[in-house]
């Protein structure tokens, strides 16, 4: 299975269907950078951010992975009555990614709402000692309704940021 791939990009707009190549990528010792691109602007889909738990799991499987961009969005109108009121992405799902620890460069975009703490932080510098850049995008707050942003969210604060930076000196 892809025993020689070092690279790979996907895109696609329904992260379901990635599944399968993530599990028998499972255990590759090759595969050092993964970028995935999860949209979607079909009401009638899932939405992307509904297979997040799944897609991370998979990820957190793959030990040789050092550089990881994942972008989980969706492309409803913010004048659309549909626009689906989500469940945050708790910290349980972002600590799964913790398993991956060789990795230097993590971009994490989603556009829903998102719980990650300063603890989260403080525990990413453990997880992730060689980290260089971190780049966590959370709801494009121009294209979704006030009632969309994140609510109830204990925000990341300097102390986390700074727990991150003692804790990867590149």
């Amino acid at each position: 299975h892809f025993r020689s791939l070092k690279e790979l990009s996907l895109v696609t707009y329904q992260p379901e269907y990635a599944l399968p190549l993530l599990h028998a990528l499972n255990g590759s010792r090759m595969l050092t950078k993964l970028t995935l691109l999860f949209r979607t602007n079909d009401m009638r889909a899932s939405p992307p951010f509904s297979h997040a738990p799944m897609v991370l799991e998979a990820i957190s499987h793959l030990p040789t992975v050092d550089s990881l961009e994942i972008t989980f969005a969706h492309s409803y109108s913010h004048t659309d009555p549909l626009l689906p009121d989500t469940p945050p992405f708790h910290t349980q799902l972002f600590t799964q990614l913790f398993k991956l620890r060789r990795l230097r460069h993590l971009t994490l975009e989603v556009f829903f709402k998102i719980s990650v703490t300063d603890q989260d932080l403080r525990d990413a510098a453990d997880a992730w000692p060689d980290l260089e850049d971190i780049a966590l995008l959370f709801i494009d707050a121009d294209r979704f309704p006030p009632h969309s942003m994140v609510e109830n969210v204990v925000p990341i604060s300097l102390i986390g940021v700074q727990a991150l930076y003692n804790g990867c000196p590149h």
